[in-house]
């Protein structure tokens, strides 16, 4: 969400949005880009659990199916 809010604000052209972002929270550039990542990921699960007939249960046992399996 900070990302898309300095992505449309005033922010220098001579930085990226993340070097902004590092600076701000201490975290270092790529760690910016691996929770960007994590937010895909986590939108994939989303929509497996919301595509899984039976919902988070049924997801679960197919997870646990798979790893034994």
């Amino acid at each position: 969400m900070k990302m898309d809010a300095l992505n449309h604000n005033d922010v220098k052209a001579d930085k990226l949005s993340c070097e902004v972002m590092a600076e701000q929270t201490g975290e270092s550039v790529a760690q910016i880009f691996r929770f960007i990542r994590l937010t895909e990921l986590v939108e994939k699960l989303l929509d497996k659990v919301d595509s899984a007939s039976g919902g988070l249960a049924a997801l679960t046992k197919q997870i646990r199916d798979a790893e034994t399996g």
